[in-house]
């Protein structure tokens, strides 16, 4: 099917709309911080490469990302709730140091 569901969708149809529009607005947020209220004054927040892939998890609606560094030398990882996905609205939910 092309187009939007509006009814009689199965579960693996409205899986993979949700997840391209996640990933759209994902990108979005990427390019335009701003614009999704992601602020990094006063840092240069990364998410760090070290094999370890960020994770979401659809039945919690959780982004878990394992290996995060505010550039102060000091490692954390935090889990972010998917609030609303129009707009994309993620709030911390857990957060620790490594």
């Amino acid at each position: 099917k092309t187009g939007s569901c509006t009814s009689g969708c199965s579960e693996t149809e409205l899986q993979k709309k949700y997840n391209e529009g996640f990933e759209a607005g994902k990108k979005y947020c990427m390019e335009h911080p701003s614009e999704c209220g992601i602020s990094s004054e006063g840092m240069s927040p990364t998410v760090t490469n070290t094999g370890n892939c960020a994770t979401f998890d659809f039945l919690k609606n959780v982004l878990h990302i394992p290996c995060f560094n505010l550039g102060n030398g000091d490692i954390y990882w935090i889990d972010l709730n998917l609030i609303s996905t129009n707009p994309v609205t993620l709030g911390l939910q857990n957060s620790g140091k490594k």
